[in-house]
């Protein structure tokens, strides 16, 4: 699974390895087991066993409460905010 921030400005100006530690970590405190490689735009994410949409919203939340930084750029759609989005 391939994650990119959603916003594109946001997502040119922000070199994700700058964060890889926040992200590694908010991925694992999810899927313990996950592989987690982090590119300047994105990041993948393998070997996570069955994944339901509830977990991959508590791994983006998880990666937001890690990074004060990344938890800025979140976009807020009614109810709910948004970070990555998968490609």
């Amino acid at each position: 699974m391939k994650y990119k921030i959603k916003n594109l400005t946001n997502r040119v100006a922000t070199d994700l390895r700058n964060y890889a530690t926040e992200i590694i970590a908010g991925v694992t405190s999810v899927f313990p087991s996950a592989h987690v490689s982090v590119y300047p735009q994105y990041f993948e994410i393998s070997n996570t066993g069955p994944v339901s949409d509830f977990m991959l919203r508590l791994m983006g939340r998880s990666i937001a409460y890690q990074s004060p930084h990344l938890n800025s750029l979140k976009k807020r759609y009614g109810n709910s905010t948004q970070l990555f989005v998968s490609f």
